[in-house]
């Protein structure tokens, strides 16, 4: 996933993984150097990061193959939602993957979620993976509240 903000650092990407059950997978691993965290620099902002992360999805996670052959887990939808929260946290208008802001990050995910308890088993994987704990009502009616 990618992170192009004005304010995010990388420690604070760093900082976001800390409480969450995910790990970093090497963005590297081709040039014979482990790192967790890419830099570069995006077109339009200051800083630009790259992560991939394992969890605990029943799912292989990608970008593993030059990682020795082993296969960790996925990290699960919500797992990458707590993250993505987190940084949003730090800069409301950063681009965190395929979300512009975090009144999209809010939106998307609100409908995905609404989605998946519309048409999904309650007691199956997509469910119990979905459950989007940063969707509170109170968080959600504040965004709204505030012109997103």
């Amino acid at each position: 996933m990618k992170i192009r903000s004005n304010i995010i650092t990388r420690a604070n990407v760093a900082e976001a993984l800390r409480t969450v059950p995910v790990n970093f997978i090497n963005t590297n691993a081709r040039d014979g150097w482990y790192e967790p965290i890419r830099e570069f620099k995006p077109k339009g902002y200051a800083n630009g990061f790259e992560i991939f992360l394992t969890g605990s999805s029943p799912y292989n996670a990608a970008h593993q193959s030059n990682q020795g052959g082993y296969y960790e887990k996925a990290a699960t939808w919500d797992e990458w939602g707590v993250v993505i929260d987190r940084l949003y946290a730090v800069d409301p208008d950063a681009q965190i993957g395929h979300y512009t802001s975090q009144a999209d990050f809010v939106e998307r995910t609100q409908a995905e979620h609404d989605r998946i308890v519309q048409w999904h088993d309650p007691e199956g994987y997509q469910a119990r993976s979905h459950r989007a704990p940063w969707l509170t009502e109170d968080r959600v009616r504040t965004y709204w509240e505030a012109g997103a």
